[in-house]
């Protein structure tokens, strides 16, 4: 097995058997190069994790994310990317108190990883990251893994009890303006038209009037501290959560 694959397998063994609840956002593709494992977890799992990785001496890195509701705890020679909410946009600051079916992760394919959790839920927080968290779907890194597994029932996904929960969440009075975009999206064999995205984090602002000019300058803001920090990690010893 790749060296990084069995990290990979690794992590989530860890994950396990310390019984931590946490769910994997997006699925991953061991064909495809893996820089980290982006899952939710709540706060006191966190740290528990870290208490566990301090106790048994691991010499581990973390560093608090520039995004709300982040951090960053390398375990082994994995980067877990971890959000303590469900959580939304480049800085998070969209965040939700409901958490996530807590599940593992078992195998679609014997290269791709997956939530072990219905697979309405999976569609719908993957589909909220590609349209809130990106500039275009295809920039994901398993843009094409949601492709393959959903171009031929995205519909009764969309329309699922759970998505249209959530969405109805996000979009509030705009959810019929929303869910013809993303129709539009799909009904297009999964082809982004620019302005897409910018298009349905619009309609998310305009929901919140006070934060619309808070947004774009966290945006601003977001954009210089990703530089600023990039990989600046410290000892899990730093970590104070």
């Amino acid at each position: 097995m790749n060296p990084k694959h069995a990290s990979v397998h690794a992590a989530f063994a860890l994950l396990d058997e310390l019984k931590l609840r946490y769910f994997l956002l997006r699925p991953v593709d061991l064909n495809e190069e893996v820089k980290d494992l982006d899952i939710v977890m709540p706060i006191e799992h966190v740290q528990e994790l870290v208490a566990f990785l301090q106790a048994t001496g691991t010499d581990g890195r973390m560093t608090t994310s520039i995004a709300e509701n982040s951090i960053g705890i390398w375990v082994g020679e994995v980067l877990l990317d971890i959000k303590t909410k469900l959580c939304f946009f480049p800085s998070k600051f969209l965040a939700f108190d409901q958490p996530p079916t807590w599940t593992g992760v078992r195998h679609l394919t014997p290269d791709i990883l997956i939530a072990d959790a219905h697979p309405d839920e999976q569609f719908t927080y993957w589909m909220l990251h590609l349209f809130l968290d990106k500039d275009q779907p295809r920039t994901s890194s398993s843009f094409h893994v949601f492709k393959m597994l959903y171009e031929d029932d995205w519909f009764q996904r969309l329309h699922s009890a759970t998505c249209q929960k959530w969405c109805k969440r996000i979009w509030g009075r705009y959810l019929p303006e929303a869910i013809l975009g993303l129709e539009a999206f799909f009904e297009h064999h999964f082809a982004h038209s620019e302005g897409d995205n910018t298009y349905l984090k619009n309609l998310v602002l305009s929901r919140h009037p006070r934060i619309h000019l808070l947004y774009h300058f966290e945006r601003i803001k977001y954009g210089l501290l990703r530089r600023l920090k990039r990989n600046l990690y410290q000892p899990l010893a730093a970590y104070a959560g």
